[in-house]
């Protein structure tokens, strides 16, 4: 797409900063550099990098027809946490195909040359086609995730995970919400979150809301180069499994 170097006149940069909100300027700034020179000035590399919104899903090739409006509570929430928490707008649909565990890894594999995304195969981990199928995205919408998870809510149960993500005004993760997250935040900046113990980096697993083949709470996290894991099995006693803040519009 050829950008466009030729400056506005100055009359109607006020009309157009009156009608624009900076997830405009951000999704304007690929078309015109004037455009891109104001996304950048407002809002700091930082924050860029963690924002996947329309204008880098059309990058990738994907259209999102009727983009959902950020709730302003997550937008404020995101530039707040400069730098700390991803925005993603998460889509229901990819190229006609409903999005879940699988159809998303195949179209992701396309983009990076992967054979999966996964470390494991998602059916040896108790999440059968059944179930990826009933936890395929439902409507496009919005998902703030904070990277990683806080120390209060490791190597305790989940009833008193939920508790204290709740009590800080958050919400648990959703399953299809943090997975689109975190490997379209990878395969854009590289940076890995909810990682493994590589580079001396802390063994992090968020729970999510779905539930396995036999009952138990996925977790997802482990995230290394060998790929995400994405695991039915809860029985961790330690302190690496905790559960992240989360926001669905």
């Amino acid at each position: 797409m050829q950008v466009n170097v030729n400056p506005l006149p100055k009359e109607i940069w006020g009309e157009v900063l009156n009608y624009c909100s900076g997830e405009d300027l951000l999704m304007m700034g690929c078309v015109n550099k004037q455009f891109h020179e104001l996304a950048e000035k407002i809002f700091p590399i930082v924050l860029q990098k963690n924002f996947f919104g329309p204008a880098k899903w059309l990058k990738h090739g994907v259209v999102i027809k009727d983009c959902p409006e950020i709730p302003c509570k997550m937008w404020a929430e995101f530039i707040k946490a400069n730098g700390a928490a991803m925005l993603t707008l998460i889509p229901k649909e990819i190229k006609n195909q409903p999005v879940d565990l699988k159809s998303f890894d195949e179209w992701l594999c396309t983009k990076n040359g992967r054979k999966t995304n996964y470390k494991f195969s998602l059916s040896n981990c108790g999440i059968t086609d059944k179930l990826v199928k009933k936890y395929q995205v439902q409507s496009d919408h919005w998902f703030l995730l904070f990277k990683g998870v806080p120390d209060e809510t490791r190597n305790k149960p989940y009833p008193e995970q939920k508790k204290i993500v709740e009590e800080k005004g958050y919400e648990v993760p959703s399953l299809m919400g943090t997975v689109v997250s975190i490997l379209t935040h990878n395969h854009e900046t590289g940076e890995f979150v909810f990682t493994d113990n590589s580079n001396g980096n802390r063994w992090t697993f968020t729970r999510v809301e779905e539930i396995g083949q036999y009952g138990n709470k996925i977790i997802i996290g482990g995230f290394s180069p060998a790929g995400l894991r994405v695991d039915a099995y809860d029985g961790y006693g330690d302190d690496c499994v905790g559960a992240a803040f989360a926001r669905k519009s």
